[in-house]
């Protein structure tokens, strides 16, 4: 197993898409936690940076409001385009929040900036698919992971801060999955490897140019909409999360064309086996064929511990290959 898992590393590097190797600290299903993502973000001391698609929620405002009044640097991007209008409920949030010195951008530049991301302090991020509205807290079913890791955390700010700025840098973060960048070949990348295929993803269309793989895949997919045949269809769903084997892709990017090419999403590439049990857990229950029995708190000591060491086989590899190279030459 452990060599099997070597010569996937390898191959990762040659096409150059790589998951991110570490398992978040928690997981937050909605709704059935989904108030957590405001009691992390109370939590913060020097700054938060905020991008959705809405913003209703007022308990998540009054938190915002709370955070700049004491110092705390709070940076808000939305969607300057949202189905229907702004809500009103959001215009009256925004003059609050802006009254009490949040940092507020509203970006055009995308169909739709339908991100779900929170960075706190540059160490801790939340992101999935979990609207911080009203219907999106309260009876959605949506998931986000919880990652504590610096270096990941300022690639998210630094997407966040870009886009409040308008700028437009073309990524290349491992693991990190952006539209309308790398969605289409990191996800084609993730579909394409070896293991079952679970999926639970809002929107499932045949215009993603994806759709026909995940179905040709799947042991279970389903969405709240498509035109996919065998894609079972589940109200209020709208969590983006697709498991292959120990991989998962949690975020906000949904299989339709618009979503991969048109908007700014955003979501991870995990490696994390406790992750894929959680994940395969949940989109079974989703489907109706599973009771809840899901982990709302995932753990990555045992799984850096390995990962640690298959990192090092790797590194050891590498090195006979490089000092084989370096023997060749010199004969």
């Amino acid at each position: 197993m452990r060599y099997l898992f070597v010569l996937l590393v390898l191959s990762m590097f040659v096409f150059s898409q790589t998951p991110l190797y570490l398992c978040p600290s928690a997981i937050i299903v909605g709704p059935s936690n989904a108030s957590l993502i405001a009691t992390y973000i109370s939590k913060a001391h020097k700054a938060v940076y905020i991008e959705v698609y809405a913003l209703t929620w007022k308990e998540l405002a009054d938190t915002l409001a709370a955070l700049a009044n004491r110092g705390v640097q709070v940076y808000l991007v939305l969607s300057a385009n949202v189905y229907g209008g702004i809500p009103t409920t959001e215009k009256k949030l925004v003059q609050y929040l802006q009254s009490a010195g949040v940092n507020i951008a509203f970006n055009n530049d995308f169909k739709f900036v339908h991100t779900k991301a929170f960075v706190i302090d540059n160490e801790t991020v939340i992101l999935g698919s979990i609207n911080p509205t009203y219907s999106g807290v309260t009876n959605d079913k949506g998931l986000d992971v919880v990652v504590n890791d610096p270096s990941v955390a300022k690639e998210i700010a630094t997407i966040i801060l870009n886009d409040f700025n308008g700028v437009y840098p073309q990524y290349d973060f491992s693991g990190v999955v952006i539209s309308p960048i790398n969605s289409y070949g990191y996800l084609k990348w993730l579909l394409s490897q070896p293991g079952r295929v679970y999926a639970a993803v809002e929107e499932i269309y045949s215009s993603s140019g994806l759709a026909d793989l995940l179905a040709s895949r799947a042991a279970l997919a389903i969405a709240r909409v498509t035109d996919v045949e065998g894609v079972q269809r589940v109200p209020d769903l709208t969590a983006k999360v697709i498991v292959v084997g120990d991989l998962v892709y949690v975020g906000s990017v949904n299989l339709s064309g618009s979503s991969i090419r048109d908007n700014r999403e955003l979501g991870f590439i995990f490696y994390c086996p406790s992750l894929a049990r959680s994940a395969v857990s949940l989109i079974k229950e989703w489907a109706g064929s599973e009771s809840n029995n899901i982990a709302y708190q995932t753990t990555s000591s045992g799984v850096g511990h390995s990962l640690a060491e298959d990192a090092l086989i790797v590194l050891a590899v590498a090195a006979i290959f490089a000092l084989a190279l370096l023997r060749r030459k010199r004969v």
